[in-house]
């Protein structure tokens, strides 16, 4: 039997369930900024990880590759009765065969160079190089509403990938 007392009396609020999600969290420069964050926003990471990203490296001035070995032998002798002493034979890649010029880390310089080349009858080409960087994810459980309050400019949060 409830009393009336008992019966008026409000139920306590009921406290929105927590759904905690996988996210994971970054770019960081490396392992120990990953920890340092982690350890700022007193979260226990699930898992760290290392991706590679390719970053835009320097600009490489190349005479394309001959066909042979005859043609080759060839482009080096015009390229050095051009002036040019300091070249070498790409050795592997997409441009493999092919005679470099020079590498810039500006374009503007690149493309200054190959206009000077053109103009002594060198007709040269320009390829970006890329190198590759690390950068450090944390991967960790959170509540799907309040994964907003760790989120930065420098730090992103975005649902893990599906396996």
């Amino acid at each position: 039997i409830v009393t009336k007392a008992q019966a008026e009396k409000p139920l306590p609020p009921v406290q929105p369930a927590i759904v905690r999600k996988c996210f994971e969290a970054g770019p960081f420069a490396d392992e120990a900024g990953a920890k340092k964050w982690l350890a700022q926003k007193a979260l226990a990471g699930k898992q760290l990880l290392a991706r590679d990203k390719l970053i835009g490296s320097d600009f490489q001035v190349y005479f394309p590759a001959a066909k042979t070995p005859e043609q080759a032998r060839a482009d080096n002798f015009f390229l050095q009765d051009k002036g040019l002493s300091d070249i070498w034979t790409i050795q592997e890649g997409d441009k493999k065969g092919a005679i470099s010029l020079g590498v810039f880390n500006d374009k503007a310089r690149a493309v200054l160079f190959k206009t000077q080349l053109a103009a002594r009858g060198v007709a040269a080409e320009i390829r970006p190089r890329d190198k590759t960087q690390a950068q450090w994810f944390a991967r960790l459980m959170l509540d799907k509403t309040a994964f907003k309050q760790y989120e930065s400019s420098a730090v992103k949060l975005s649902p893990c990938p599906a396996n």
